[in-house]
């Protein structure tokens, strides 16, 4: 977890974007990614947060719920529903897990806040183009 974290850390935000009109045209070559993978591996940062946070290594809990926070942004804008659906469920691990973690600066409320899930979906290019 520590190689995780030191590579989220200090790199840039992964990207997802996914080229659809190769599936519109039943184009077998192209494939989706693994969103629900993803989603996975967010379920094992929530429960390493947790177990941090009872063990009461707040600091490290709060270096990983970030490590957590930037992953899950790769997602916020999805050209498609499902990476937009998976955001939404990474999002429920992530609220939760805020909920339980200590000492929290408000700046995490206003995070879960921020994103317009309808505005992304408006704005997500259109499959032709």
């Amino acid at each position: 977890m520590r190689k995780v974290k030191n590579h989220v850390l200090n790199s840039e935000l992964p990207k997802t974007e996914t080229v659809i009109y190769g599936l519109l045209k039943r184009d077998l070559s192209v494939y989706l990614p693994a969103h629900l993978g993803l989603a996975n591996f967010q379920k094992v940062l929530a429960l390493n947060i947790l177990e941090k946070q009872r063990q009461g290594k707040n600091q490290e809990a709060k270096e990983m719920l970030e490590v957590s926070w930037r992953i899950s942004q790769s997602l916020q804008n999805s050209n498609t529903l499902i990476g937009q659906l998976v955001a939404l469920i990474i999002g429920q691990f992530e609220a939760g897990v805020i909920r339980k973690v200590d000492n929290l600066s408000p700046e995490w409320q206003e995070r879960l806040l921020a994103h317009d899930y309808c505005l992304s979906r408006q704005s997500a290019k259109p499959p032709w183009n």
